[in-house]
Protein backbone atom coordinates (compact mmCIF):
# COMPACT_ATOMS: atom_id res chain seq x y z
CA UNK A 1 0.00 0.00 0.00
CA UNK A 2 1.22 3.64 -0.87
CA UNK A 3 0.15 7.29 -0.88
CA UNK A 4 1.02 10.13 -2.19
CA UNK A 5 0.11 13.90 -1.63
CA UNK A 6 1.18 17.25 -3.80
CA UNK A 7 0.51 21.12 -3.37
CA UNK A 8 0.93 22.80 -6.64
CA UNK A 9 1.24 26.11 -6.67
CA UNK A 10 0.72 27.02 -9.76
CA UNK A 11 -0.12 24.74 -13.07
CA UNK A 12 0.34 26.20 -16.57
CA UNK A 13 -2.38 26.44 -18.75
CA UNK A 14 -3.82 28.22 -21.61
CA UNK A 15 -5.73 31.52 -20.96
CA UNK A 16 -6.67 34.96 -21.96
CA UNK A 17 -5.76 38.26 -20.70
CA UNK A 18 -8.66 40.76 -22.02
CA UNK A 19 -6.51 43.59 -19.92
CA UNK A 20 -3.04 43.36 -21.97
CA UNK A 21 -1.26 46.77 -22.42
CA UNK A 22 -0.17 46.90 -26.45
CA UNK A 23 0.54 50.49 -26.29
CA UNK A 24 4.07 49.57 -27.23
CA UNK A 25 2.89 48.47 -30.56
CA UNK A 26 0.04 50.60 -31.09
CA UNK A 27 1.99 53.56 -30.56
CA UNK A 28 2.89 55.84 -33.85
CA UNK A 29 -0.08 53.92 -35.42
CA UNK A 30 -2.27 56.10 -37.50
CA UNK A 31 -5.35 54.48 -39.00
CA UNK A 32 -6.11 54.69 -42.25
CA UNK A 33 -8.22 57.92 -43.66
CA UNK A 34 -11.72 55.85 -44.47
CA UNK A 35 -13.18 52.53 -42.93
CA UNK A 36 -16.42 50.49 -43.97
CA UNK A 37 -18.26 50.16 -40.58
CA UNK A 38 -21.45 47.56 -41.16
CA UNK A 39 -22.79 48.96 -44.85
CA UNK A 40 -21.50 52.12 -44.49
CA UNK A 41 -18.41 53.00 -46.13
CA UNK A 42 -16.20 55.90 -46.03
CA UNK A 43 -16.34 56.15 -42.52
CA UNK A 44 -14.08 57.72 -40.20
CA UNK A 45 -11.47 55.24 -38.53
CA UNK A 46 -11.50 55.04 -34.84
CA UNK A 47 -8.26 55.06 -33.22
CA UNK A 48 -5.95 51.86 -32.35
CA UNK A 49 -6.71 50.61 -29.27
CA UNK A 50 -3.98 49.90 -26.79
CA UNK A 51 -5.89 47.31 -24.49
CA UNK A 52 -6.81 43.94 -25.51
CA UNK A 53 -7.16 39.79 -25.32
CA UNK A 54 -4.30 38.19 -25.27
CA UNK A 55 -4.13 34.12 -25.23
CA UNK A 56 -1.51 32.44 -24.45
CA UNK A 57 0.03 29.45 -21.79
CA UNK A 58 0.18 31.11 -18.26
CA UNK A 59 1.06 30.03 -14.54
CA UNK A 60 -2.62 29.50 -13.47
CA UNK A 61 -3.18 28.63 -9.87
CA UNK A 62 -2.73 25.36 -8.54
CA UNK A 63 -4.05 23.08 -5.81
CA UNK A 64 -3.76 19.55 -3.93
CA UNK A 65 -3.72 16.07 -5.86
CA UNK A 66 -3.43 13.18 -3.70
CA UNK A 67 -3.75 9.52 -4.06
CA UNK A 68 -3.39 6.07 -2.28
CA UNK A 69 -2.31 2.50 -4.42
CA UNK A 70 -3.25 -0.96 -3.57
CA UNK A 71 -0.94 -4.05 -5.08
CA UNK A 72 -0.81 -7.31 -4.36
CA UNK A 73 1.84 -10.32 -6.12
CA UNK A 74 0.65 -13.70 -5.52
CA UNK A 75 2.75 -16.65 -6.83
CA UNK A 76 0.27 -19.61 -6.92
CA UNK A 77 2.75 -22.00 -5.55
CA UNK A 78 2.75 -20.64 -1.81
CA UNK A 79 -0.59 -22.41 -2.38
CA UNK A 80 0.19 -25.58 -4.29
CA UNK A 81 3.10 -26.98 -5.69
CA UNK A 82 1.12 -27.63 -8.43
CA UNK A 83 0.28 -24.08 -9.82
CA UNK A 84 4.17 -23.53 -9.69
CA UNK A 85 4.91 -20.84 -12.39
CA UNK A 86 1.67 -19.36 -12.01
CA UNK A 87 0.70 -16.17 -10.46
CA UNK A 88 -1.14 -13.03 -10.56
CA UNK A 89 -0.05 -9.27 -9.93
CA UNK A 90 -3.18 -6.62 -9.14
CA UNK A 91 -3.10 -2.92 -8.44
CA UNK A 92 -5.41 -0.46 -8.11
CA UNK A 93 -5.35 3.52 -7.20
CA UNK A 94 -7.85 6.21 -6.26
CA UNK A 95 -6.57 9.44 -6.75
CA UNK A 96 -8.77 13.15 -6.43
CA UNK A 97 -7.26 16.74 -7.21
CA UNK A 98 -8.74 20.27 -6.37
CA UNK A 99 -6.98 21.66 -9.56
CA UNK A 100 -9.36 23.18 -11.54
CA UNK A 101 -8.62 24.65 -14.78
CA UNK A 102 -9.93 26.37 -18.31
CA UNK A 103 -8.97 26.35 -21.42
CA UNK A 104 -10.42 28.91 -24.01
CA UNK A 105 -9.37 27.07 -27.41
CA UNK A 106 -11.26 23.75 -26.16
CA UNK A 107 -14.27 25.81 -25.07
CA UNK A 108 -16.28 23.82 -27.82
CA UNK A 109 -16.07 20.50 -26.71
CA UNK A 110 -15.25 21.20 -22.71
CA UNK A 111 -17.19 24.29 -22.15
CA UNK A 112 -15.91 27.66 -20.82
CA UNK A 113 -16.18 26.91 -16.98
CA UNK A 114 -13.73 25.04 -14.88
CA UNK A 115 -12.71 21.73 -15.61
CA UNK A 116 -10.72 19.09 -13.89
CA UNK A 117 -7.21 18.17 -14.11
CA UNK A 118 -6.67 16.46 -17.71
CA UNK A 119 -5.08 13.18 -18.08
CA UNK A 120 -6.45 12.52 -14.53
CA UNK A 121 -8.95 9.57 -13.86
CA UNK A 122 -9.91 9.10 -10.05
CA UNK A 123 -9.87 4.85 -10.65
CA UNK A 124 -7.09 2.93 -12.35
CA UNK A 125 -6.66 -0.55 -12.18
CA UNK A 126 -4.25 -3.15 -13.56
CA UNK A 127 -4.27 -7.11 -13.45
CA UNK A 128 -2.30 -9.48 -14.53
CA UNK A 129 -2.22 -13.29 -14.89
CA UNK A 130 0.72 -15.37 -15.91
CA UNK A 131 2.60 -18.59 -16.24
CA UNK A 132 6.24 -18.66 -16.28
CA UNK A 133 8.17 -21.97 -16.75
CA UNK A 134 11.22 -23.57 -18.49
CA UNK A 135 12.04 -20.71 -20.50
CA UNK A 136 8.07 -20.57 -21.03
CA UNK A 137 6.49 -17.25 -20.61
CA UNK A 138 2.40 -16.29 -20.94
CA UNK A 139 0.40 -13.55 -19.12
CA UNK A 140 -3.16 -12.25 -20.07
CA UNK A 141 -3.21 -8.34 -18.81
CA UNK A 142 -6.05 -5.75 -18.24
CA UNK A 143 -5.60 -2.29 -17.68
CA UNK A 144 -8.75 -0.15 -16.65
CA UNK A 145 -9.38 3.35 -16.02
CA UNK A 146 -12.22 5.82 -15.19
CA UNK A 147 -13.29 8.61 -17.32
CA UNK A 148 -11.20 11.70 -17.72
CA UNK A 149 -10.01 14.64 -19.61
CA UNK A 150 -7.97 14.10 -22.73
CA UNK A 151 -6.18 15.55 -25.07
CA UNK A 152 -6.74 14.76 -28.83
CA UNK A 153 -5.95 16.57 -32.56
CA UNK A 154 -8.67 17.81 -34.80
CA UNK A 155 -9.25 17.64 -37.94
CA UNK A 156 -6.90 21.15 -38.82
CA UNK A 157 -4.23 19.52 -36.22
CA UNK A 158 -4.83 21.44 -33.31
CA UNK A 159 -4.87 19.61 -29.99
CA UNK A 160 -7.64 20.41 -28.03
CA UNK A 161 -9.40 18.70 -24.79
CA UNK A 162 -12.15 16.37 -24.54
CA UNK A 163 -14.00 14.41 -21.94
CA UNK A 164 -12.82 11.09 -22.69
CA UNK A 165 -15.14 7.51 -21.68
CA UNK A 166 -12.96 5.60 -18.99
CA UNK A 167 -11.46 2.24 -21.00
CA UNK A 168 -10.70 -1.60 -20.17
CA UNK A 169 -8.28 -2.68 -22.20
CA UNK A 170 -7.02 -6.60 -22.45
CA UNK A 171 -3.74 -7.57 -24.10
CA UNK A 172 -2.22 -11.21 -24.38
CA UNK A 173 1.83 -12.12 -24.66
CA UNK A 174 3.43 -15.62 -25.18
CA UNK A 175 7.19 -15.90 -25.29
CA UNK A 176 10.18 -18.35 -25.18
CA UNK A 177 13.94 -17.71 -23.43
CA UNK A 178 16.46 -20.37 -25.36
CA UNK A 179 18.74 -20.84 -22.21
CA UNK A 180 21.10 -23.40 -23.70
CA UNK A 181 21.89 -24.56 -27.27
CA UNK A 182 22.91 -22.83 -30.33
CA UNK A 183 19.92 -20.41 -29.51
CA UNK A 184 21.10 -20.06 -25.91
CA UNK A 185 19.91 -15.92 -25.09
CA UNK A 186 17.73 -15.83 -27.81
CA UNK A 187 14.00 -14.97 -26.95
CA UNK A 188 10.62 -15.37 -28.76
CA UNK A 189 7.41 -12.52 -28.03
CA UNK A 190 4.35 -12.96 -29.32
CA UNK A 191 2.07 -9.97 -28.44
CA UNK A 192 -1.54 -9.27 -29.18
CA UNK A 193 -2.61 -6.11 -28.15
CA UNK A 194 -6.56 -4.89 -27.13
CA UNK A 195 -7.60 -8.06 -28.09
CA UNK A 196 -11.48 -6.88 -27.25
CA UNK A 197 -11.23 -4.05 -29.89
CA UNK A 198 -12.45 -1.77 -27.12
CA UNK A 199 -12.72 2.04 -28.78
CA UNK A 200 -11.16 5.05 -27.56
CA UNK A 201 -14.66 6.73 -27.07
CA UNK A 202 -14.82 10.54 -26.35
CA UNK A 203 -17.41 13.54 -25.86
CA UNK A 204 -18.27 17.16 -26.01
CA UNK A 205 -19.73 16.77 -22.51
CA UNK A 206 -19.22 14.98 -19.37
CA UNK A 207 -19.86 11.13 -20.36
CA UNK A 208 -23.47 11.10 -18.83
CA UNK A 209 -24.66 12.86 -22.30
CA UNK A 210 -25.52 10.75 -25.03
CA UNK A 211 -23.75 12.16 -27.51
CA UNK A 212 -20.05 10.96 -28.34
CA UNK A 213 -17.11 9.78 -30.92
CA UNK A 214 -15.73 6.33 -31.32
CA UNK A 215 -12.31 5.85 -32.66
CA UNK A 216 -11.62 2.78 -34.01
CA UNK A 217 -9.30 -0.01 -31.93
CA UNK A 218 -6.34 -0.34 -32.32
CA UNK A 219 -5.06 -3.85 -32.50
CA UNK A 220 -1.70 -5.14 -33.02
CA UNK A 221 -0.07 -8.48 -33.27
CA UNK A 222 3.80 -9.01 -33.33
CA UNK A 223 6.46 -11.20 -32.77
CA UNK A 224 10.35 -10.46 -32.56
CA UNK A 225 13.65 -11.67 -31.29
CA UNK A 226 14.68 -9.77 -28.11
CA UNK A 227 18.20 -10.66 -26.48
CA UNK A 228 18.55 -13.02 -23.15
CA UNK A 229 17.27 -10.38 -20.66
CA UNK A 230 13.86 -11.58 -19.41
CA UNK A 231 10.81 -8.72 -19.62
CA UNK A 232 8.53 -10.04 -16.75
CA UNK A 233 6.62 -6.37 -17.24
CA UNK A 234 3.57 -6.02 -19.02
CA UNK A 235 0.48 -4.53 -19.31
CA UNK A 236 -2.46 -6.06 -17.01
CA UNK A 237 -6.71 -7.40 -16.52
CA UNK A 238 -10.23 -7.76 -15.41
CA UNK A 239 -11.31 -11.20 -13.79
CA UNK A 240 -13.37 -11.83 -16.16
CA UNK A 241 -11.97 -11.81 -19.43
CA UNK A 242 -8.50 -13.31 -17.41
CA UNK A 243 -10.59 -16.27 -15.95
CA UNK A 244 -11.86 -17.41 -19.44
CA UNK A 245 -8.18 -17.29 -20.61
CA UNK A 246 -6.35 -18.80 -17.23
CA UNK A 247 -7.87 -22.52 -18.09
CA UNK A 248 -6.57 -23.06 -20.87
CA UNK A 249 -3.04 -21.83 -19.40
CA UNK A 250 -3.55 -24.31 -16.98
CA UNK A 251 -4.10 -27.50 -18.70
CA UNK A 252 -1.15 -26.71 -20.97
CA UNK A 253 0.69 -26.08 -18.09
CA UNK A 254 -0.69 -29.44 -16.23
CA UNK A 255 -1.41 -31.77 -19.04
CA UNK A 256 1.21 -30.97 -21.80
CA UNK A 257 0.85 -29.43 -25.03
Amino acid sequence: MAGFYKDLRSYIYTQTNSSCNFSRFTQGCVPPNACTVGNLTNQPCPAAQPIGNYTAPFNGQGGKLSGVELSVSMPFAQLTPVLRGFGVVASMSFNRSSIEIRDPDSASSVGSGPIDLPGLSKRVSNLTFYDENGGFEARVSQRKRSDFIGEIGDFAANRKLRYVVGESIVDTQVGYNFGDGSLKGLSLLLQVNNIGDAAYETTQAPVTASSSTRSGAARSCSARTTSSERRRSGPVLPAPAVLKALPGLMQRRLHGP
